[in-house]
């Protein structure tokens, strides 16, 4: 029986949607593993695929929105698989993961990278970084919060054709 409730949540995680305002969304086939919330790009089957970017310079396809997916056993964390469909945020607003050491830096209203710089675990996230990482064309940080593990979140504009 629970006995106690925390009436202090979080107001977000990443890959949920900010608002029920004008939203333009795609649905492209996972290449690899994708976390929620994470900036992708044009996979090696440019019309169908996207995935998490790991080199700078590619096309800047969106960012991949929560969707209520089974957590896998062993780690009880939910994503997209290999080859899942995968719903990719092109315009609105989105809340984004942010790279860890990017934490505190980033500001309301500057522009948003795609993190390719740092690898391992940071890529696809979101950095105030320009050097190295992908402009998300028209993305603007909007606001800056803590998912319910702590770790630093950002609201992003997105505005591609």
């Amino acid at each position: 029986m629970q006995t106690q409730y925390n009436i202090d949540q979080p107001e977000a995680f990443a890959g949920l949607i900010g608002d029920s305002g004008v939203t333009r969304k795609e649905t492209g086939l996972a290449e690899g593993i994708i976390k929620f919330g994470l900036g992708l790009v044009v996979g090696t089957d440019t019309e169908r695929q996207v995935k998490v970017p790991s080199s700078p310079g590619d096309v800047v396809r969106g960012i991949s929105i929560h969707q209520h997916v089974e957590q896998a056993l062993n780690t009880g964390v939910a994503e997209y698989k290999d080859e899942d469909a995968v719903d990719v945020m092109r315009r609105g607003l989105v809340w984004m993961r942010q790279e860890d050491s990017d934490v505190g830096t980033l500001v309301i209203d500057d522009p948003a990278y795609i993190n390719v710089a740092i690898g391992g675990a940071q890529l696809g996230r979101v950095t105030s970084v320009s050097t190295g990482n992908d402009l998300i064309p028209t993305g603007v940080v909007r606001k800056l919060s803590t998912d319910p593990e702590g770790n630093g979140i950002a609201l992003i504009e997105i505005n591609l054709p």
